[in-house]
């Protein structure tokens, strides 16, 4: 059971995306899902069954940018940002264990927003509550079962990567964890 101390925690999260969704007009949608793809609070998407299946697919997503920062060397993942033709998904980590996302149009000003998510990471990374690396999140997420008329599709992500001064493309394993 959740206690009230996680509730009061994501009832204050839920309210501060709210508001920032007002206050920034750049930013349409935002959402902070723990790194195993469960919604905290999640202001996109329509149905409990949207939301669940995004928050995995971001989360695996933020998961992938991190393994392969750490297998180029390239130091540890800040964010991911995916350009589409209507607009920017940019994914930051918030603390160990959780993460945000957030929705912008196309014609955002992107240095302006990650600005903006520069400050929400810090202030949400505060009423969430840092965590040391390895540790889970202190929230209780009960597990609704999809319904048995929902299709459960698996979606395998393949990512690889070139080594400079080499030909071959090492993949890397979307399971194992470095």
């Amino acid at each position: 059971m959740q206690s009230s101390a996680d509730a009061a925690s994501i009832s204050k999260v839920d309210k501060y995306l709210r508001n920032a969704v007002k206050r920034e007009p750049s930013i349409s949608s935002l959402a902070v899902m723990t790194a195993d793809g469960f919604p905290l609070v999640f202001l996109m998407g329509k149905g409990e069954a949207e939301k669940t299946e995004l928050a995995a697919a971001i989360a695996s997503l933020g998961s992938l940018s991190e393994q392969t920062a750490t297998r180029l060397g390239i130091g540890q993942y800040k964010d991911l940002m995916l350009r589409c033709t209507r607009g920017h998904l940019i994914i930051r980590q918030i603390a160990t264990g959780a993460m945000l996302a957030a929705l912008t149009d196309r014609n955002a000003q992107l240095g302006a927003v990650h600005m903006v998510l520069d400050r929400m990471t810090k202030d949400l990374a505060r009423l969430i509550g840092k965590r040391t690396p390895g540790s889970r999140p202190r929230f209780f997420l009960p597990y609704t079962a999809p319904s048995p008329s929902a299709r459960l599709e698996t979606v395998e992500f393949v990512l690889a990567y070139v080594i400079p001064g080499r030909k071959a493309v090492a993949p890397i394993d979307a399971n194992s964890r470095t």
